[in-house]
């Protein structure tokens, strides 16, 4: 079964908590962030996402993550 970069509109393989690749640490917009403008954005402000973890359940579709928009990709982090 397949939990890892999983697209918006995908059908969610089983109940859990998903991270944005998109905006999670380690994800594109972390590179991005350090690739065109020199930031490191673990030295942002308090009230910066450092990423969005959401809970899906099995069976129902993934959304766009907030952050990530068009860009989000969801992986598995933990089950119930």
């Amino acid at each position: 079964m397949d939990t890892v970069n999983l697209p918006p509109g995908s059908v969610v393989p089983k109940s859990g908590s998903y991270k944005c690749e998109f905006c999670g640490e380690g994800g594109l917009a972390d590179f991005a962030a350090k690739a065109m403008l020199g930031l490191d954005r673990s030295r942002l402000g308090a009230g910066q996402s450092r990423g969005t973890i959401r809970f899906f359940d099995a069976g129902k579709t993934f959304t766009e993550c907030a952050n990530g928009g068009p860009a989000t990709r969801w992986s598995f982090v933990e089950g119930t």
